[in-house]
């Protein structure tokens, strides 16, 4: 890096990068954030897949609690299909957060989503 070049410290990865490599604050044009854009992004790509794995969460207990109403299953299997971008995409959210359950040795939320998975290809 050029010596005239200003620079910033990320608060995040504690490295001095470019002030292009910071995102401008929306109300103003000469401050930035302080956190460089790949540590930015890296943070909302793991809080999105924390928001898919809730939402996965979320249905599963409707799912449980409203197994003998056909109207609700078909309504939330319609909601996930919907949030998920389709069938294949809620198959491979069930795939993704069973794996991450069963590596991180969650037993119980590995069993919750075994037998989601089972009541939802009844549906």
């Amino acid at each position: 890096m050029e010596a005239d070049v200003p620079t910033l410290p990320c608060v995040v990865c504690y490295e001095r990068k470019p002030l292009d490599q910071f995102r401008r604050r929306s109300r103003s044009d000469d401050r930035r954030h302080h956190e460089c854009r790949a540590c930015a992004n890296r943070y909302m790509r793991e809080w999105r897949a924390r928001q898919r794995r809730e939402r996965l969460d979320d249905a599963l207990v409707r799912l449980r609690r409203h197994r003998e109403s056909p109207g609700q299953l078909e309504h939330l299997a319609s909601v996930l299909i919907a949030a998920f971008h389709g069938a294949a995409g809620v198959a491979i959210e069930y795939v993704n957060a069973f794996e991450a359950a069963r590596e991180a040795g969650d037993r119980k939320a590995t069993a919750r989503y075994l037998t989601g998975l089972l009541d939802c290809m009844f549906v």
